[in-house]
Formats: structure tokens, sequence, C-alpha cells
């Protein structure tokens, strides 16, 4: 099928713009579900609404242009009862890019919080080097010394991060482009720190 960029998609939540194959691909579904491919499928030619430089299909729920030579979806409004209810969606609550790895910290609305660590040079792409469900998150100081704190076990090691804020003393300021910093503890050995980025 041949997309116009950018592809205008309206559904109950609003109108927005898909401007690159990369976004169509990983909304194509959600765009264009079987009732939508379906009224498409099994329009009838002489049910096909013709406009000044292009064709509407189901009452209006697919736009083609003609684009050059060629017809190409334009826009798709879908109708309200034909969207999949979405699963929750996680928020994101930290991310640390530290010299050896980067770290996000995710959970599901105020749901118990999960850590994904990837060892650099991996992408963010590829699957976690670890992941850990369930941890915990506290709030530690007051006033402008207020941070987040999460921690996690897996295998009897401890990993912690700390999100920006907290105060320090003058001797012990994190560097200045810190924005947390995660620490690794494991039975018998010294602890090994990172700052985040």
């Amino acid at each position: 099928m041949l997309v116009k960029p950018s592809l205008r998609v309206n559904d109950e939540r609003g109108g927005y713009d898909v401007d690159d194959a990369r976004s169509l691909q990983l909304r194509f579904g959600q765009i264009f579900t079987q009732p939508i491919r379906d009224a498409v499928l099994k329009e009838k030619p002489e049910m096909i609404s013709c406009v000044s430089g292009g064709l509407m299909y189901g009452d209006g729920i697919v736009w083609v242009e003609l684009t050059g030579k060629r017809y190409a979806v334009k826009t798709v409004n879908i109708p309200q009862s034909d969207r999949r209810p979405e699963s929750p969606a996680r928020v994101v609550e930290f991310v640390c890019n530290a010299d050896k790895h980067r770290i996000i910290v995710d959970a599901l609305g105020d749901g118990a919080p999960r850590y994904r660590a990837w060892t650099k040079p991996h992408s963010l792409m590829d699957k976690p080097d670890l992941e850990i469900s369930g941890g915990k998150r506290e709030f530690e100081g007051t006033g402008v010394c207020a941070y987040a704190r999460w921690t996690f076990t897996s295998g009897g090691a401890t990993y912690s991060l700390d999100g920006p804020g907290g105060c320090f003393e003058s001797t012990k300021q994190p560097p200045a482009e810190s924005r947390g910093s995660l620490e690794v503890s494991l039975p018998g050995k010294a602890d090994v720190n990172w700052w985040c980025r």
C-alpha cells in the first residue's frame, strides 16, 4: 500500500501525522485495523466516491489522493469502535546513562518500578542485559535536598539509583553534568558507583 507522507490519522483522541516509514511500521496495526482494511477491500468500484484529486472509501474512513501518476493513502479516520484497547502505558521514571551502562526505570502508573539495563555498546533496541521487576521507590531528604531513590535486588546483588537532587558535602560534589547515580552492591565485594548523565 502506498502512503503519502505525511499520513494524517484521526481518532477519538484527536489527529496526528505519521511522517516516516518507521513510525508507520510501528503503528500500522493501530492505524490500519481489520475493519478499516475490510472497508477498503470490500468497497465495490461503483460505491467509491471520487472527489477532486482523490477517492474516498467507507464513508470517509480512508482518503486517497493522486500523487503524480499514482494514488496514495493520505488520511485515515479511525472510528471509535475500531480502536483496540491499549494496555496501560509504562511511564519512564528515571534514565541513567552511566560510563558502562544504560538504565531505564519505568512503571505502570503507581505500580512497582522495573529496572532494565544494557551494557554499552548494546542498543536500547536490543533485549536488556538485565531486567528486574518489583523494585522499590522511595523519596529521601526534605526541601531542596529531596530526591527519589529506586532499589532493585536480583541474585544477591542490589542495584540502587538516586535521582537528581539531594545535598552533598562540599568535598563530594557530583560532576556538573550529573543527573543522579547508580550503585551496584554484591555480597563480599566493594560497591561500584557511577554517575548518571
